[in-house]
């Protein structure tokens, strides 16, 4: 198995591991208790077949994953188990004294990421995907949006939606600069509140995304819609920071929902930036 590993970085590592698992789980979706070994170890293997190499010792090499793990190379196999499982994805099952567990039991949560999209928010490089379609995304949006992720990690709910909510708010605060200096909107812009800069830049998504083409109205409808998510965004993010939300943050599959959603719209928000 460290052969397989060898000059794979523990995001890389972390990518394997999830795919693993995916496909163990297309293959068990009844299942909910994965060993190391025998399933994650063996779907791994199938999945970088082509790296294995004839000096690899041992009948099945997946089966010593389980003793292998704290060896040096194994790291980034410890470093995804301690992640899954304080991700709340799934608690480990079997585990010997000071050892690493031997089984992973997936939570219902854990299901629900297997099932998920190549958008979820927890799959590896889920910022770096946002900001890949948003040309010039300023750092401090991008800090904010791997602060809301790094909450999430966690499974602190109430924080990672609010800080998605002031990625949001910053963003189109860039937005507003960048349309103030295209005389679009006016200077008195800058010091509207969050609720009104959204309905200031979405009143003029027709003056900038102008055309009678199908292409054009179906870009405005669509960064009309995104903007409709914004203001939906802002009022969960404000309901983050009251002592009496409308409703609680106990649900994940509602801050995945948001964060799914956030991913996907951001681009069409940020589309307004730009000319």
């Amino acid at each position: 198995m460290k052969e397989l590993l060898k000059g794979l970085t523990d995001g890389e590592v972390r990518e394997l591991c999830i795919a693993a698992l995916r496909e163990w789980h297309k293959k068990y979706p009844d299942r909910t208790q994965a060993s190391l070994h025998g399933d994650m170890g063996r779907e791994m293997l199938a999945l970088v077949k082509n790296k294995l190499t004839p000096s690899m010792s041992g009948s099945a090499p997946h089966e010593a994953m389980v003793d292998a793990v704290a060896e040096p190379g194994m790291e980034g196999i410890a470093e995804f188990l301690g992640w899954f499982t304080r991700a709340g994805l799934a608690w480990p099952l079997g585990a010997p004294v000071n050892q690493y567990p031997i089984t992973l039991h997936i939570s219902r949560s854990g299901l629900r990421f297997l099932d998920g999209t190549k958008d979820h928010p927890l799959l590896p490089g889920f910022v770096d995907r946002i900001a890949a379609r948003c040309a010039n995304l300023p750092d401090d949006v991008v800090a904010l949006l791997m602060d809301a992720r790094a909450c999430l990690d966690h499974g602190l709910l109430r924080p990672a939606i609010q800080l998605m909510g002031v990625a949001y708010e910053v963003a189109i605060e860039h937005v507003v600069e960048a349309l103030i200096n295209r005389n679009v909107l006016l200077a008195t812009a800058r010091d509207a509140k969050a609720a009104r800069r959204i309905a200031l830049v979405r009143a003029e998504i027709a003056a900038v995304i102008t055309g009678t083409t199908i292409q054009a109205v179906d870009e405005r409808f669509a960064v009309t819609a995104a903007y409709d998510f914004a203001d939906q965004l802002r009022q969960r993010r404000n309901d983050a920071s009251h002592t009496t939300p409308r409703y609680d943050f106990s649900d994940r599959e509602e801050a995945e929902e948001y964060f799914i959603s956030a991913g996907r719209e951001l681009p069409k928000v940020w589309r307004m930036h730009r000319p």
